[in-house]
């Protein structure tokens, strides 16, 4: 079931394990994904509800991440929330109808949590 599964892909393991931990405590199932790849993987065999999506890892980037959904499975963009320490140049390579939102590193908690909430809902509707 989708329906709380938040896919959450970033290279850094300490950021997950304290996303992660966040996260189940607020109730939602997480997959993790330390590469662009397994995110891809995981998107293509797992159904999910949210992506959190940093935009700087190595290899497969959460830029590649993005062009697939793009091209393959575009109504899953509004699922994607941004979490990036990118700025500038980097950052406006999204387009605004790319993702449901994007949130610079650091951010508040709770303002990722409500993020989510609101991702989840606007999904629902």
């Amino acid at each position: 079931m989708a329906a709380r599964r938040v896919l959450l892909a970033d290279d850094d393991q300490p950021v997950r394990g304290l996303l992660r931990a966040l996260m189940v405590r607020a109730g939602y199932e997480v997959l993790e994904a330390s590469t662009g790849k397994e995110a891809l993987d995981l998107i293509k065999r797992e159904p999910v509800g949210v992506v959190l999506l940093d935009l700087m890892m190595r290899g497969v980037t959460g830029f590649d991440v993005i062009d697939y959904l793009r091209t393959e499975r575009p109504a899953m963009l509004q699922c994607v929330i941004v979490i990036t320490a990118a700025s500038g140049r980097d950052l406006a390579r999204l387009r605004d109808e790319d993702v449901f939102r994007v949130l610079r590193k650091p951010f508040e908690i709770q303002e990722l949590l409500a993020t989510i909430e609101a991702c989840f809902t606007k999904a629902q509707e």
